[in-house]
């Protein structure tokens, strides 16, 4: 789908952007589709610190090349965006829904749920959160 520049008020992502957004190139790229003043937020999952190479014993079996590309802290994303030209970071905060939401998610009949039933027991509430952002688009 083509949309002209200055298009949108609003763009959104929630549990979704960390797969595809985790590059400066991407959110350069959205920012033409919004209008001045207008916003681009996400909400995702990531982690309290980042682990890079210290990831931790319990975490192991479940860390692999995808959750190492993905799930990352509020710093590494707030880095990240801070580095995009044309847009201000406004709100750049842990969400405090991290507990609620991955109940409702582990209790789903989804598939992937259940795979990651184990992964959130090892974890204990220790290093996950949900990181929420959103920029405001300049001139």
């Amino acid at each position: 789908m083509h949309f002209a520049y200055d298009y949108f008020d609003i763009l959104f992502s929630v549990d979704a952007y960390h797969y595809f957004g985790d590059t400066e190139e991407m959110l350069s790229s959205l920012i033409p589709f919004v209008k001045k003043g207008g916003c681009i937020a996400i909400a995702v999952p990531g982690l309290k610190i980042e682990f890079g190479e210290n990831i931790p014993d319990e975490m192991k079996p479940f860390w692999n090349d995808e959750m190492k590309r993905t799930i990352h802290s509020l710093d590494w994303w707030r880095n990240l965006w801070s580095r995009t030209d044309g847009i201000e970071l406004a709100v750049c905060r842990e969400m405090d829904c991290c507990k609620q939401a991955w109940e409702e998610w582990l209790t789903s009949s989804n598939p992937y749920a259940a795979e990651d039933r184990g992964m959130m027991e090892a974890e204990a509430g220790k290093y996950f959160c949900f990181v929420q952002m959103t920029g405001i688009k300049g001139c």
